[in-house]
């Protein structure tokens, strides 16, 4: 993906929505409303942007009642959902993350993004605003999905079948490929499997685990090779100048090194939990790998928090804490969690 596709976002098409879309129009202005108060630290725009975010809401109710009525009662088939419908949801999504009425208060509207986005269907997000949605919604139910250990919607055969045939699809969509499919590794049903191999000596199991393994350490690999080969010198332009890769508000673009890290501590995880399949030199290893990439997830939030002492934006935020999530949940030494959650801690993130 070159750097121009990786740039695009879906909030350059706002301008558009909020003149040629009514029922956009309050949750664009209650999102926008509530950023500037959270500049200005302005009593009388936060209150304005609640009531826009007031409003934001019944006119969705509204249109997606009336839009949608005529599904159970008639079976209409132009129940396709609109452009403006997601971004009503993107839009609020975002207010919740900047103004939170409540502790966690962002998900009920990524949700509900995540479904109209199924309702749409993969044939209907290659092109445009809806491509730049569709990457936004995998961003972010990569951090969901293994969070609450649930897959996605999004990660279906169908919908990375569409999302291939897209041609900017590069090293940071397979990224998020990868970690849609993790879930599937460390679901309850996954987990019963590892504690089988573990006292189990169904060789016949324990090769086909190992192999499942093994496959996802050389995807993982080769999507890093080409990372590093097609990105090495620009990433080491970019740490030799002293910033960092925050990614981007829009949920967009993301730290690709960040996420391979996540993606490698994860593996990590479930191959030190399966002591009887795996030598211990390869646990050795391993583990040495888990700990240098936690390491470096670690001290780069804390570079990132130094560079950035007025805070970060609420969906650059959002995907700061992700790596931080993974460390904190699934690295094997107890003092990289402690490190990990503490950071957390400190910018206020709840546990969820």
């Amino acid at each position: 993906m070159t750097a121009k596709s990786r740039r695009q976002s879906w909030m350059t098409y706002l301008p558009t929505l909020l003149v040629d879309c009514e029922s956009v129009r309050p949750s664009i202005r209650a999102a926008t409303l509530a950023y500037y108060a959270s500049c200005t630290n302005d009593p009388a725009i936060e209150k304005e942007a609640v009531r826009w975010y007031v409003a934001a809401l019944a006119r969705q109710r509204q249109c997606l009642s009336r839009r949608y009525a005529a599904i159970a009662d008639h079976g209409a088939s132009d129940s396709i959902p609109t452009d403006q419908e997601i971004c009503t949801s993107m839009m609020l999504l975002y207010f919740e993350l900047i103004q939170p009425t409540a502790t966690a208060s962002w998900i009920k509207h990524f949700s509900g993004a995540c479904q109209l986005m199924v309702l749409r269907r993969p044939v209907n997000c290659r092109r445009g605003v809806s491509r730049l949605f569709l990457q936004s919604l995998r961003v972010l139910n990569v951090r969901h999905s293994i969070k609450f250990h649930a897959l996605s919607p999004l990660a279906s055969a169908e919908w990375l079948q569409s999302h291939e045939q897209v041609d900017t699809v590069g090293d940071s969509d397979e990224v998020l490929d990868i970690l849609l499919a993790l879930p599937a590794y460390l679901s309850g049903r996954q987990r019963e499997m590892r504690e089988a191999c573990n006292s189990s000596s169904s060789v016949p199991r324990i090769v086909a685990e190992k192999a499942r393994i093994i496959d996802l350490l050389h995807w993982l690999s080769k999507c890093e090779s080409r990372y590093s080969s097609e990105h090495g010198r620009e990433h080491e332009l970019m740490i030799n100048r002293d910033q960092c890769d925050l990614g981007s508000g829009d949920f967009c673009y993301f730290d690709v090194g960040a996420m391979l890290d996540s993606a490698m501590i994860i593996i990590a995880y479930l191959i030190l939990s399966q002591r009887s399949i795996w030598s211990q030199d390869e646990r050795n290893s391993i583990q040495e790998e888990q700990h240098r990439r936690s390491t470096t997830i670690v001290l780069n939030a804390h570079r990132t928090l130094k560079l950035n002492p007025d805070g970060l934006n609420p969906g650059t935020c959002l995907q700061f804490v992700f790596p931080l999530e993974v460390v904190s949940t699934y690295s094997s030494d107890e003092l990289q969690r402690e490190a990990a959650q503490n950071i957390l801690d400190g910018i206020g993130w709840a546990r969820l």
